[in-house]
C-alpha cells in the first residue's frame, strides 16, 4: 500500500500543522495516521490529530490519551475516579472543542455517530430517577447520565389553550414550553471568565427526522444551545428547554438554514443516543439543579421545602 512520512516542522505550545492529500480508488477503504514521536518527546510534547474532508468536516479525530500521557489527558482533566454515581459529579476535560476551534457552540452535527468523538460528551439513558452512571467525560468513552423522561406541552395550534393531548408534538417550535415533571437550572461557579457551552444532539431511530430522504446514524444537533461565561454573581437560570429538546433544523420549509422546525424531547422515539456535546473553554465548573414539579417553580429556588437533586460538571 501507499506509504509516505512528514517531517513536522512544529515548534510551538499551540501550533497547528496542516497537511493534506488525495485518496483514490473505492470508497470505504481505510486510512493510517500515526505519529511516531507522540510518547517519546518530552512533557511539552502533546499532539492532537483529525482527519477533515475537503469542505472542512471533520472526519476523525484522536488524541495520545494514555496513562502515561503528560499532557491534556491529565493536566485539563481533574484527578480521581468519576465513576461513582452517589459523587453526583461528572467530570470534563478543560479547553476543550470537538473541532479545536475554542468555539463554545461548536458540534458534531453531520458526522456519523460511528466516529463521532465521545470526550466531553454526555450520553443521556432514559431511568426512573436521576443517576450519574459514569462521570467520566474525559475518557474516549464519553460519560453517560440517566434522566427521568419529562414530557412538555405548548400551545401548538395557537388557540391559547395547552392540550394535554399535544405531548411531545414536534411542531412544538417557539411556543412556551410547560414541562411537566421537572425543570433544569444551570449556573457556572468557580474561575471567573471560564465558560461553558452546551448543546444537545441525538440521531434518528425510526422517523427522517431532518428530511433528508434517510434514516440514519448522522448526528443531529440541536440549534439551540447554553453558552455562559462565569461572571461575579452568577446566578441559577433555567435551562431546560435547551437540555432536554431538540429543535431541529429540518427541510419543511425547502432549506437547511440553521433555524429550528421541528421540536423533539431528548427521549422521543424518533430519536436515539441523545447525548450533550459539553463544551469548555478553561476549567468551567457548573452546577445542575434538578427541580421537581409542581411542587417547584423558579421563584422557589432559594425557600423551597424540598432539597433538589444537585449535579455538578468541570474538571
Amino acid at each position: 500500500m501507499p506509504h509516505a512520512s512528514i517531517h513536522s516542522t512544529n515548534d510551538a505550545i499551540n501550533d497547528v500543522d496542516w497537511y493534506s492529500f488525495t485518496v483514490t480508488g473505492q470508497s470505504g477503504g481505510n486510512v493510517d495516521l500515526d505519529i511516531d514521536c507522540a510518547m517519546n518527546c518530552g512533557a511539552s510534547f502533546d499532539p492532537v490529530l483529525a482527519l477533515f474532508d475537503s469542505n472542512g468536516t471533520l472526519i476523525a479525530w484522536d488524541d495520545d490519551i494514555t496513562v502515561t500521557d503528560p499532557g491534556s489527558a491529565h493536566t485539563n482533566c481533574p484527578a480521581g475516579d468519576f465513576t461513582d454515581s452517589n459523587r453526583h459529579m461528572i467530570a470534563v476535560q478543560a479547553n476543550f472543542t470537538p473541532d479545536r476551534s475554542g468555539n463554545l457552540g461548536s458540534t458534531q452535527a453531520g458526522v456519523d455517530k460511528s466516529v463521532l468523538i465521545k470526550t466531553n460528551t454526555i450520553k443521556l439513558t432514559e431511568g426512573p430517577d436521576i443517576q450519574v452512571i459514569d462521570g467520566n467525560a474525559c475518557n474516549k468513552g464519553g460519560a453517560e447520565l440517566q434522566l427521568p423522561t419529562d414530557p412538555f406541552v405548548c400551545d401548538v395550534n395557537g388557540d391559547g389553550v395547552i392540550d394535554a393531548n399535544l405531548v411531545n408534538d414536534p411542531a412544538c417550535i417557539g411556543e412556551d414550553l410547560t414541562f411537566q415533571d421537572y425543570r433544569v437550572y444551570l449556573r457556572l461557579v468557580g474561575k471567573l471568565k471560564t465558560g461553558i457551552g452546551v448543546t444537545t444532539c441525538a440521531d434518528e431511530n425510526t422517523v427522517d427526522v431532518n428530511g433528508d430522504g434517510v434514516v440514519d446514524n448522522t448526528v443531529i444537533c440541536s440549534t439551540e444551545n447554553v453558552i455562559r461565561v462565569r461572571s461575579a454573581g452568577s446566578k441559577f437560570e433555567d435551562v431546560t428547554r435547551e437540555l432536554l429538546t431538540l429543535c431541529i433544523d429540518t427541510l419543511a420549509d425547502g432549506s437547511l438554514d440553521d433555524m429550528c422546525d421541528a421540536r423533539y424531547g431528548i427521549f422521543d422515539p424518533a430519536l436515539q443516543d441523545a447525548f450533550w456535546q459539553w463544551n469548555a473553554d478553561g476549567k468551567a465548573h457548573a452546577q445542575l439543579v434538578f427541580v421537581p414539579l409542581p411542587d417547584w417553580a423558579s421563584e422557589d429556588l432559594l425557600t423551597a421545602r424540598h432539597k433538589p437533586s444537585r449535579y455538578r460538571t468541570g474538571d
